[in-house]
């Protein structure tokens, strides 16, 4: 099985993002973003190398809750109260 490289994977789950027309808010909208994990009660951390089927199950979440995400370099947020969901694309 060959290694999916990480820009691969970041180009498949823009595609997929905007077939589900989830609001994304990334570094070209910004001018400052501060995640602040110590404040949530609970992270949820997914590894976007463990399987492509990862992304699609991050999209679908924001979806179910109707949120935005929130993209900081390699790094896909979804904030939801005081749960964070973050989808790594860190090898």
């Amino acid at each position: 099985m060959r290694k999916i490289e990480t820009e691969e994977l970041i180009e498949d789950f823009y595609e997929l993002d905007n077939e589900y027309k989830i609001p994304l808010i990334d570094e070209e909208a910004y001018a400052k973003l501060k995640v602040k994990k110590r404040k949530a009660l609970a992270t949820v951390i997914f590894n976007a190398h463990k399987s492509p089927d990862v992304i699609e199950g991050f999209l679908k979440l924001a979806d179910y809750f109707k949120s935005i995400i929130l993209k900081k370099k390699k790094k896909f947020f979804i904030v939801l109260g005081s749960i964070l969901f973050v989808l790594d694309f860190k090898e």
